[in-house]
């Protein structure tokens, strides 16, 4: 495998664990709206929010750097 196709596929693995990994946390809020404590689930929801505007903020630093780059 070339160094450019070894980085294409750790940044899509990247992608796929970091979509995985913030559904993760979305899925409490859902179950709690579901069995009626919205107050509850707002509190989630907006705290799942700041978390999502915070990855999607600073994640692109964090990728995998292309190939002939030092991060």
């Amino acid at each position: 495998m070339s160094d450019t196709e070894r980085t294409l596929q750790a940044r899509r693995a990247d992608r796929f664990w970091l979509m995985g990994y913030t559904t993760m946390f979305l899925a409490p809020s859902l179950v709690l709206f579901l069995i009626g404590l919205h107050i509850v689930a707002s509190v989630w929801l907006a705290f799942w929010l700041l978390y999502l505007f915070f990855v999607v903020r600073y994640f692109p630093s964090l990728q995998t750097p292309p190939s002939g780059q030092i991060a």
